[in-house]
């Protein structure tokens, strides 16, 4: 699965408290868990 982002290429450390990053850590985050859900 790919999982496309639509933050900048250059982004400060502090993009991390941003709602868009919250929401694809968490996409990616569940991309992870159903990557593994085989084990």
């Amino acid at each position: 699965r790919v999982i496309e982002s639509t933050l900048p290429p250059d982004r400060p450390l502090d993009i991390r408290d941003t709602p868009e990053f919250i929401a694809l850590a968490h996409e990616v985050r569940e991309g992870l868990r159903d990557g593994h859900s085989h084990d």
